[in-house]
């Protein structure tokens, strides 16, 4: 088997391995995470806000979206549908009934909020795709920017400000 030379030997290989090992001490390491931080600790909310404006701007637009899809749907079918906005519930949603029978429901994210001054938060699209009434949908996220979506009344024609 083995005698005492060979594992002497073995031993030092080892040994001389470990010391010339290639690698960073655990203080190396706590450095340059700390330096690390320090870079980033400061930037974070300049790209949290650039992430908040992005969030929004897809939100307003799934949502633009969303209501466009579903009045060319009501022209297609002639059957009228309804979109109503939740705001009750957290968080904020929108959902699609066709004959009081709910067909879809969406939910924000949790850092958008949504105003709308459409009667009874309801939005109705006759079988000609045209709104009984138009309206405002504003989209807020959490550090006050906003963009708006109008639905105007007489051509259901959906505009994003």
């Amino acid at each position: 088997m083995y005698n005492t030379r060979d594992i002497i030997i073995q031993n030092k290989i080892s040994n001389e391995y470990l010391n010339n090992s290639i690698g960073f001490t655990l203080l190396e390491v706590i450095i340059a995470v700390t330096v690390l931080f320090t870079v980033l600790i400061p930037a974070y909310p300049i790209i949290n806000n650039q992430y908040q404006s992005i969030l929004l701007k897809q939100e307003v637009n799934k949502l633009a979206t969303y209501i466009e899809t579903a009045r060319q749907e009501i022209i297609l079918e002639k059957e009228s549908k309804d979109i109503r906005f939740l705001r009750s519930e957290f968080p904020h949603s929108y959902r699609i009934r066709k004959n009081n029978k709910i067909i879809d429901t969406v939910f924000l994210p949790e850092s958008i909020k949504l105003y709308t001054n459409i009667e009874e938060n309801v939005l109705v699209f006759n079988n000609l795709g045209i709104p009984k009434i138009g309206g405002t949908i504003r989209l807020t996220n959490i550090n006050e920017q906003y963009q708006e979506i109008i639905i105007h009344p007489f051509s259901g024609i959906i505009e994003i400000r």
